[in-house]
């Protein structure tokens, strides 16, 4: 059975890297992402209790911001290394066979 994460969020974990990490949101840090302008929020992801200082970002298309990435020195100490993010990944792919 698929494990199924209420409001999924998937920013990059840098500007300058592709990897992602997958958060589940609260309905209210869920209100502050926009989508298709400039915004930055500060949300809690509630699979790890962890606080990131995340804002929109530019896809391939110009003028479009559908993306998002994590930002902002002060939160810094949260981020997980590439590794770590790898670990994860792996178990969430572990537990959905």
């Amino acid at each position: 059975m698929k494990k199924t994460i209420k409001n999924l969020f998937t920013p990059r974990i840098s500007y300058t890297s592709n990897k992602r990490l997958k958060m589940s949101l609260s309905e209210a840090d869920k209100a502050k992402i926009g989508r298709g302008r400039m915004w930055s929020a500060e949300v809690t992801d509630l699979l790890t209790n962890k606080r990131y200082k995340v804002e929109g970002a530019a896809c391939s298309f110009p003028s479009c911001f559908c993306d998002a990435v994590i930002v902002g020195e002060e939160l810094e100490k949260n981020l997980i290394t590439e590794a770590e993010y790898d670990k994860l990944l792996e178990k969430d792919q572990e537990a959905e066979v």
